[in-house]
């Protein structure tokens, strides 16, 4: 018996012994230049790109720092991936045992931007196959099971094929555990965002997601943020699944400042005012994510056209106050997202003493064009002076209705009713109104 524990105590030992001269043999080499290129080969083989670094430092017996990190899809082009550090640590044992586990992963002053090519086909690592690495000659699979990875201060960015801005996010915090093995990719996480603006319009702030990611479905439930002093929430779905990447969007904006949106948006002044409600859902190819297709509906409480010279030149031209800043107690209208453009078929606001309905789109690039109907309750269209009367049209009800076109940029559209009204009786032709 004493020489069977003699034994396995000098089993045990020369194990030890040959696993910490491995860890020491590993360590050495971890700081040869064979392994930076072969950490450089074994990054650019997992991303499909080109990856460099200014400095590959270790930290301890298991852990490697990569401090300037750059992808570069296929060599070329601006950069798709920089960080100004990141961190990796891994389990020594299992790189002795012929497998590499890394469990924590740091990231800081990452930017990214991410884009498909001309084909439509987005970066492979959004795939999620699991790289292999090779350490002096062999070859060892990858098993990634990250129990933290950390994301801190990050400007991620996604473009579409052509360059078009398709998503910005900044000042991004995110954690996440993540499973990556060969032929399959799990990872729950949060994220965090101080800002967030999709496509080149609707910007909102204080962002945070969850994230799940399953069989290439990377799935944002409960994503919650502020906007113009009220709140959004939606989900976000994108699957890289199927042949054709595709996307899925849901959301809701509550007690949203109209008249700052549309500033932001770029409106010289605010045109149009009141609180927005709005609800929409769209889908579509991540190849072409301008062509999405949806249906949405919005309000606007207290709606108001203070500046709407539409009105206003006609409500002083014509001695009606009331046109002057006319308000709505609400306006509501149904809307389809189709044709890179949101197509209104029932837009419509009513207050005690005027009517306004119309019909008509914007387009994504922020051109409009609608044709709308002015009703007029007969307390007003009764002091219409008499020789622009005609140009009304007289409902069962006496309001005095006329049709004119509101176009051009959401900014600073442009509208043909004083021309109707008093080009036609002068035998002029004036300039379109500006909605200042």
């Amino acid at each position: 018996m004493k020489r069977l524990v003699l034994a396995l105590a000098a089993t045990a030992g020369l194990a030890f012994v040959a696993a910490a001269s491995a860890g020491l043999w590993l360590h050495w080499y971890m700081g040869q230049a064979a392994f930076i290129e072969e950490i450089r080969a074994t990054l650019g083989s997992a991303t499909g790109a080109e990856v460099d670094f200014d400095q590959l430092t270790v930290r301890g017996v298991n852990g490697i720092e990569l401090r300037g990190l750059s992808v570069r899809p296929d060599g070329q082009g601006e950069s798709v991936l920089k960080a100004g550090m990141a961190r990796v640590t891994f389990s020594v044992l299992a790189l002795v045992t012929g497998r590499v586990e890394v469990y924590h992963v740091a990231v800081e002053r990452l930017e990214l931007v991410v884009m498909p090519n001309l084909e439509g086909d987005w970066p492979r690592w959004l795939s999620g196959s699991a790289p292999v690495v090779r350490v002096a000659g062999q070859t060892f699979p990858v098993s990634i099971q990250l129990t933290q990875l950390r994301v801190e201060q990050a400007r991620v960015e996604v473009r579409a094929s052509d360059g078009e801005p398709l998503g910005l996010a900044e000042g991004v915090d995110a954690e996440a555990g993540l499973s990556l093995l060969p032929g399959w990719t799990d990872a729950t996480g949060s994220i965090r965002a101080e800002s967030f603006r999709l496509g080149s319009g609707l910007r909102l702030t204080k962002v945070v997601a969850p994230i799940r990611l399953a069989n290439r479905v990377v799935t944002m439930e409960g994503v919650r943020g502020f906007c113009h002093g009220g709140t959004a929430e939606g989900t976000v779905t994108a699957t890289f699944a199927r042949a054709v990447p595709g996307f899925a969007v849901q959301v809701a904006l509550r007690d949203i400042d109209l008249g700052g949106l549309l500033e932001e948006g770029g409106a010289r002044t605010r045109w149009a005012e009141g609180t927005l409600h709005l609800d929409a859902k769209a889908e579509g190819s991540l190849r072409q994510p301008q062509l999405a297709q949806g249906i949405g509906r919005l309000s606007i409480e207290s709606a108001g056209m203070a500046t709407l010279d539409v009105l206003g030149t006609l409500g002083q031209t014509l001695g009606l106050a009331e046109l002057r800043a006319p308000r709505f107690d609400r306006v509501t209208g149904d809307f389809k997202i189709a044709d890179q453009r949101l197509t209104f078929y029932n837009l419509e606001g009513v207050s005690p003493l005027i009517e306004l309905s119309g019909a008509g789109y914007v387009d994504f690039d922020g051109q409009l064009d609608f044709d709308m109907l002015l009703g007029l309750h007969p307390e007003i269209g009764d002091r219409i002076p008499a020789n622009i009367s005609a140009q009304f049209n007289r409902r069962a009800d006496e309001f005095r209705l006329i049709t004119f076109k509101l176009s051009g940029p959401i900014s600073n559209p442009t509208s043909n009713l004083p021309r109707k009204l008093f080009a036609e009786r002068a035998g002029i032709e004036p300039a379109w109104v500006v909605v200042r």
